[in-house]
């Protein structure tokens, strides 16, 4: 094999490397669409956070993370701490999803949206 062809080889392993990684990254955006459907699940229904009560104000809870970084931009008070990325799909708090909604230990087990956020945020080092 000569030299021109093993540099075509390997132009050609890496570009296909970086194609996987985008495909990989924008397939994992696609399944964090905010803002999400209602769950379909009676389970998540009946134990869905109330958005509006005094346990979501005082997280300052937002169900798109996407609010969360404009509030953070308008300097809103209790979106300092978010980073672009965070969301509760991968906080440590967030636990078994069912229909994209998962329970989360900061609001006694109540589900959440896996796009929320809020200022208890963790992020899972296991993710």
């Amino acid at each position: 094999m000569n030299t021109k062809s093993r540099r075509s080889f390997f132009k050609w392993a890496f570009t296909s490397l970086g194609v996987a990684a985008v495909l990989k990254s924008t397939s994992s955006y696609a399944k964090l669409a905010c803002p999400q459907a209602a769950p379909t699940a009676e389970k998540v229904k009946k134990k869905l956070l109330d958005y509006t009560g005094k346990t979501a104000k005082r997280l300052a809870f937002v169900d798109n993370a996407a609010t969360a970084k404009a509030n953070k931009a308008k300097k809103v008070k209790g979106f300092n701490k978010f980073v672009d990325g965070s969301n509760c799909a991968n906080c440590k708090f967030y636990k078994a999803p069912v229909d994209n909604y998962g329970k989360c230990a900061m609001v006694a087990n109540k589900y959440v949206p896996s796009c929320g956020w809020c200022k208890s945020y963790k992020k899972n080092n296991k993710a």
